[in-house]
């Protein structure tokens, strides 16, 4: 894959893949009561506690209440997380592209865009 075909990739991953859908699989959960229609509140049992929310651009984007680094699309959160190179990251993230996203955890199904 080359040039463009990556970028697309890229954006596929960003826009396409529901991140909470993709953070319950890792055990995360949805707070419910701490969650609005611009954004949810995933939360780990490990203490991890993200906020996620789609840009304007309609990417998937979370942001860490307790780290300022910790934040960006879902290939930050998989690479902070799994660890690895952007082509391990790509592997890792190519099986959810198109696949439905029906884990059996509770996640937020969609967000509306941040308006401000």
């Amino acid at each position: 894959m080359h040039g463009p075909d990556r970028a697309a990739e890229l954006e596929d991953f960003k826009t396409r893949i529901n991140l909470t859908a993709y953070m319950a699989e890792l055990g995360y959960e949805l707070d419910e009561k701490a969650s609005s229609r611009n954004s949810a509140v995933m939360v780990h049992p490990d203490g991890d506690k993200l906020l996620v929310g789609r840009a304007t651009d309609q990417h998937w984007i979370y942001c860490s209440v307790r780290d300022d680094q910790d934040n960006g699309s879902i290939i930050d959160f998989d690479q902070r997380r799994s660890g690895g190179t952007l082509c391990e990251v790509r592997k890792r993230l190519r099986p959810w592209v198109g696949r439905p996203a029906d884990p059996p955890r509770r996640f937020a199904h969609d967000l509306e865009p941040i308006s401000k």
